[in-house]
């Protein structure tokens, strides 16, 4: 979160985008078949234990754009840069909502569960950008130990409660509808009376992987 405004990745990717979305789209896709064949071996004995957890925020609700990310915009990353730097991690953040709604939708039939979370505002080395006087006063008054996140993500990829598909889960471990229901259509395709975004970003992010894959 809110690297140095003009940090790209090796390929030319803005920093969040390819750390948050593109990396762990491309390392979930390498998984997916042993997670699919484990999903099916579990499938009477632990059925909704196989899952991909998202890690989301807060950003993605309050600070996204309509339907979260862009997708026409990232075409031209030169471009997409000179967008304010909170406003492209709130659309990386949004981007791992509509990321997990997506994988949910395709691997519906398999068993695995895809849930994604907002794990809550934490006293982390996410921060490490901010100025002294801000990140005073964020540990002063607005963040929580680690650890609580740990228990958000801990519940999301564990607990029984939150094994179904396309869960959006929030701090500190339970289960909520995400706040905007644009993000919520965006998850769904056209042909579902959704708009289609998180499926377009999907294909966007596998387009981006295919020479490294």
């Amino acid at each position: 979160m809110n690297p140095d405004p003009k940090a790209v990745t090796a390929q030319g990717y803005d920093l969040q985008l390819g750390v948050n979305n593109i990396g762990t789209w491309m390392f979930t896709k390498l998984l997916t078949p042993i997670l699919t064949r484990t999903a099916a071996a579990a499938s009477k004995s632990a059925p909704g234990s196989v899952r991909v957890v998202w890690v989301g925020s807060s950003a993605a609700e309050g600070m996204s754009p309509r339907d979260g990310v862009p997708v026409a915009a990232l075409a031209d990353q030169k471009s997409y840069l000179k967008q304010g730097n909170m406003k492209r991690y709130a659309i990386s953040k949004a981007g791992n909502y509509l990321h997990s709604g997506e994988f949910a939708r395709r691997y519906a039939d398999t068993g695995i569960v895809s849930v994604a979370l907002n794990p809550g505002n934490l006293d982390s080395e996410l921060w490490r950008t901010q100025g002294s006087l801000m990140a005073w006063f964020l540990r002063n008054f607005i963040l929580h130990h680690p650890v609580n996140g740990a228990y958000t993500e801990l519940f999301a990829g564990l607990s029984p409660e939150a094994g179904r598909n396309g869960d959006w889960i929030v701090p500190f471990g339970r289960r909520m509808p995400i706040t905007r229901d644009d993000l919520v259509a965006a998850t769904k395709t056209r042909e579902d009376g959704g708009s289609g975004v998180g499926e377009a970003f999907w294909e966007w992010t596998e387009e981006q992987v295919k020479p490294y894959l």
